[in-house]
């Protein structure tokens, strides 16, 4: 991640830091550099973890984390497993949260009601 990149996920610019980052992959992808490539997919997965976007957050880390144990690289993985954990908690909050929002409607009218 680049420095700018880090500075503007500081400063909960997440927008502009999703660009640089962007950036510092594509040119970690064209150089064959991947230790590059997964600790910017690892990161992706972070930024989108902060936005709440926990499904996708998972698949980068996942990602990156297979790039590095196919490279034997160690360096940060203890970060992309602790934000991968984290990962999971909010998914199952979030799937506690539907099943309670939901039970209301099974308690009055004896089954859920669809969204649509």
């Amino acid at each position: 991640m680049s420095e700018k990149a880090a500075i503007n996920l500081i400063l909960g610019k997440i927008d502009l830091a999703f660009k640089q980052n962007l950036q510092v992959y594509l040119a970690n992808v064209a150089s064959g550099n991947e230790h590059g490539v997964a600790m910017a997919k690892g990161i992706d997965g972070i930024l989108l973890y902060k936005l709440g976007r926990y499904t996708k957050a998972e698949q980068n880390i996942a990602q990156a984390l297979e790039i590095k144990q196919r490279i034997g690289d160690s360096l940060d993985l203890a970060m992309l497993y602790r934000y991968l954990g984290m990962v999971k908690v909010k998914q199952k909050r979030q799937k506690r949260q539907l099943s309670i929002s939901k039970k209301p409607t099974k308690l009055l009218f004896g089954k859920t009601l669809s969204k649509t």
